[in-house]
């Protein structure tokens, strides 16, 4: 009366898109009496078929506080260069020095970019 060719999940055409329990039809219909599907609630269809077969949920799950690492070497497609004193830097220009990457503020040449200042303001690197 139903099997699991007839529950595909398929199109029209191919049979019922989805099972159908053995309840929905009338009493009358059954082979077996009430008591029988109860105890073998697979009869008729496959105990291995997943009608979700996919996660619909939020992958990866949401995490409050990601971790973002730090951004090395190219940036926008822009070459990030360990920094030299000789060398002149332009307002926007980034380097590498000890491990960390800094921005130019303004143009700039031979200023050490991990040098402390207590007013900000007055040093021309910029930690990204």
């Amino acid at each position: 009366m139903y099997n699991q060719i007839e529950s595909t999940r398929y199109g029209r055409g191919r049979g019922r898109r989805y099972f159908r329990s053995p309840y929905y039809y009338p009493y009358s219909y059954r082979r077996y009496p009430y008591y029988y599907y109860r105890r073998y609630p697979y009869y008729g269809r496959n105990p291995y078929y997943n009608p979700y077969p996919y996660y619909y949920g939020r992958y990866p799950y949401y995490n409050p506080y990601p971790y973002y690492p730090r951004r090395r070497g190219r940036v926008y497609g822009m070459e990030v260069n360990d920094w030299d004193p000789e060398s002149e830097y332009a307002g926007g220009d980034r380097v590498i020095y000890d491990g960390k990457m800094y921005q130019a503020k303004w143009w700039t040449q031979d200023e050490n970019p991990s040098i402390y200042n207590e007013n900000p303001w007055e040093t021309p690197w910029r930690e990204v």
